[in-house]
């Protein structure tokens, strides 16, 4: 994308750096399922159970 090669889709951030990219489809919007793995041993850790009750 940064060599001007066309349309492509990145996270917002990693546009914004060095050179900010330009928005061509600013209404463009992915919806995505997230799936969160770890450990049996770390479901009752503080910092875990933070991300279920508010990362959605």
């Amino acid at each position: 994308m940064r060599a001007g090669l066309g349309i492509g889709v990145c996270q917002l951030p990693l546009s914004r750096r060095p050179v900010p990219l330009v928005r061509a489809l600013p209404a463009l919007a992915f919806h995505l399922d997230v799936w969160v793995v770890m450990h049996e041993d770390l479901r009752a850790a503080r910092r875990v159970r933070l991300v279920f009750t508010y990362g959605g």
